[in-house]
């Protein structure tokens, strides 16, 4: 007889899910695509994504989605970025890019 645990699932699901959310995000953002947008999303990555909760992660995501050469140029603000997108990571993304400037 096989025997199943009835211990209700914890809390530990979910920031083991956020933790594998941010070692992808770790790795999509060290492959961008372009050199100079691999670099600055890598070094973004490892310092801000274990600080960013689900809601970040997510707008972290989807700003990946938007490519290399959107960033870009979301970064050198020659665009707008698009209305539906969550700003949370784009301004984490441009204040760590200001940050290093100093």
């Amino acid at each position: 007889m096989t025997h199943m645990s009835t211990t209700p699932a914890t809390s530990t699901a979910k920031p083991a899910g956020l933790e594998s959310q941010r070692r992808r995000l770790l790795y999509q953002s060290l492959y961008t695509g372009t050199k100079e947008t691999d670099l600055l999303l890598a070094a973004f990555a490892r310092e801000c994504l274990p600080t960013l909760d689900a809601t970040g992660l997510a707008s972290y995501e989807a700003l990946l989605g938007l490519g290399d050469h959107v960033i870009w140029r979301l970064v050198a603000k020659n665009e707008t970025p698009p209305p539906e997108l969550d700003p949370t990571a784009l301004n984490a993304l441009l204040a760590f890019v200001k940050k290093q400037a100093k």
